[in-house]
């Protein structure tokens, strides 16, 4: 079962878990997704805080994505529009949601076209709609759509 035992492990490695340790995560598929997903919630983690135990957030985000549970959906957008460190934790939510699929596509676009978001964040909505459309070739009809209208609309920076 993955909990808090499965995290101090983690934190013995530095935060890293093993190979191993992420097989453990993903085998357990549905029932590790409330753990992982509390270990997103948790923004201290997101910081750094504790030292040991800062990729934790990653390793849980690449988890989920692995697993491709539509309940991990609320917490990688929560990432995705709140990063600490858009280059590590968009870029891991962004991928996390691509794997998801079908279930993150209308939330990605509406973040893609929302003017108020910040530059980063649309991007990295358009980033995982790309690799979601990579991924499944029945997306592609739905995330070509959203980024024609992203290139060709004129008050797009």
């Amino acid at each position: 079962m993955i909990d808090w035992r499965w995290a101090a492990k983690c934190r013995l490695l530095g935060g890293h878990p093993t190979l191993e340790l992420f097989d453990e995560a993903v085998a357990e598929g549905e029932a590790a997704v409330p753990f992982l997903v509390d270990l997103l919630s948790r923004r201290e983690l997101r910081e750094g805080e504790p030292a040991d135990a800062a990729f934790l957030p990653v390793h849980a985000m690449r988890a989920l994505g692995e697993i491709g549970s539509p309940a991990a959906l609320p917490a990688l957008l929560a990432v995705l529009v709140d990063p600490v460190d858009p280059g590590q934790d968009g870029e891991e939510a962004a991928l996390a949601l691509a794997r998801l699929g079908e279930p993150a596509v209308s939330p990605l676009q509406r973040l893609a076209r929302e003017g108020s978001r910040g530059t980063w964040v649309r991007a990295a909505a358009v980033q995982a709609l790309a690799y979601a459309a990579l991924r499944d070739r029945r997306l592609r009809p739905r995330v070509l759509g959203t980024l024609r209208g992203l290139l060709e609309d004129p008050k797009e920076r």
